[in-house]
Parts: structure tokens; sequence; C-alpha cells
């Protein structure tokens, strides 16, 4: 329990939970906030699926208690991998347009080759 105590540290969005396992509660901005992280044997694991964000917090806590991050599956997670919380770039009209053309030249393509045999 002293170990959950070091991880929580003067981070306000983490609270100990003690039913059951136990864990800490992350109360932050994901939209899986109120996440609870389960911490035994030297694992920290969720029960359900992390976002991003959530994930990322995962990464914090698992460093600060030098334990093992589990996902909901069973695999082990690498605590250095990147974790990608950026909204991916949303195409431009030309991109946009160019999809277009390219579908409409695979559709026409098929329709001749149809027409033709």
């Amino acid at each position: 329990m002293s170990e959950l105590l070091v991880a929580i540290g003067e981070d306000p969005s983490l609270s100990i939970t003690t039913d059951g396992a136990p864990g800490l509660k992350w109360t932050g901005e994901a939209k899986s906030s109120g996440m609870e992280f389960n911490f035994h044997d030297g694992e920290i694991w969720s029960s359900g699926t992390p976002d991003d964000l959530t994930l990322r917090k995962m990464q914090d806590i698992a460093h600060r208690l030098d334990a093992t991050l589990v996902m909901e599956d069973g695999e082990t997670f690498d605590l250095d991998a990147p974790v990608d919380t950026a909204a991916p770039e949303p195409l431009t009209r030309g991109q946009i347009l160019f999809r277009v053309y390219v579908s409409l030249l695979l559709v026409a393509g098929v329709i001749v080759f149809f027409v033709t045999r």
C-alpha cells in the first residue's frame, strides 16, 4: 500500500481504492475518466480498454512503481512505447478530390472490363 501512496505523490487526480485488489482510481481528463487501475504483484492492469490519455497515465504510474503494464488481454505493454494522442490531420480538398477521382477511374475500369467481355 505504501507503494501506491508514493505513486500518487501530489497528483490530485489519483486516489487509492481498497475494495478488492489495491488499486488507483484516476479522475483525469480522458474519456475513460474514473477508470480504475489495479496494482498487484508488480503489475498494473485495468478492466477495460484505456484510451490514449489513460494509457499514458498508466505508463506514468507504472514507471513510478517500477511495475509491468498489463493490457486486458494479458499482453504486457512496453512502458517506453509512444502513445499517439494526436488526432490525424484532416484531408485537404485536393486530397479528397484526388481520392474521388481515383475511385471513379477504378469504377469506370471495372465497368469497361465487364462490358467488353
